[in-house]
Order: structure tokens, then C-alpha cells, then sequence
């Protein structure tokens, strides 16, 4: 079961940072990082500055789900119902602001 020291995680959060780092957008203040952890699944959220220069969580990147380590699309609240889009393992299906979407 994952939790927020598992090196798989870990892992992921380092190759979802490589990515943003190749695109031709500044990510460097808006860094993606854990955001909860919860029963079933880790929110993953992109943390942008507020008005006094604080880290805040501000949009949702993706869900993992714990027992599995399975990519989903969601919204803030929880993950959609057909979202899983991948593994930690690979990096393949995720983009600059989240799992891409499917064809």
C-alpha cells in the first residue's frame, strides 16, 4: 500500500517534474506535490503562491490509488468514475497539467 514515503511515489512526483521542467511553461513557482492522503487514494495538487507568497494547493493534478499505485483523472473532490489513466511506473498518458485525456 502506498503512502507518502513510498519510493514509487516519490518516483512519480520526480518524472511528473521532469516533464513540466521540458515544457515551454514556467512551472518552477507552481510545484505539483501531495496534497492528501486519504483511505483509498493520494491526491496529487499543483501548489501555486497566494497573495502573501504561501504555497497553496490550488488545482488537482491526479489521484493514485493506494493499494494498486493506478493513475486516475479527477476533480478536487474525488476520482471520475472511468478516469484511471495509467501507473507510477510510467509516465506514459500524463501531461504537463494532469493525465491526458481519452481517445
Amino acid at each position: 500500500m502506498l503512502d507518502e514515503t513510498s519510493q514509487e511515489l516519490i518516483n512519480f512526483l520526480e518524472l511528473i517534474a521532469d516533464i513540466r521542467s521540458k515544457s515551454n511553461f514556467d512551472f518552477s513557482d507552481s510545484p505539483i506535490k501531495i496534497h492528501k492522503v486519504g483511505p483509498k487514494f493520494i491526491r496529487l495538487a499543483e501548489f501555486r503562491p497566494n497573495d502573501d507568497g504561501i504555497l497553496e494547493a490550488r488545482t488537482c493534478y491526479c489521484f493514485v490509488e493506494r493499494a494498486t499505485g493506478d493513475i486516475y483523472k479527477g476533480s478536487w473532490k474525488a476520482p471520475v468514475k472511468n478516469g484511471r489513466r495509467g501507473h507510477i511506473s510510467s509516465i506514459k498518458g500524463m501531461g504537463v497539467y494532469g493525465p491526458d485525456y481519452l481517445r
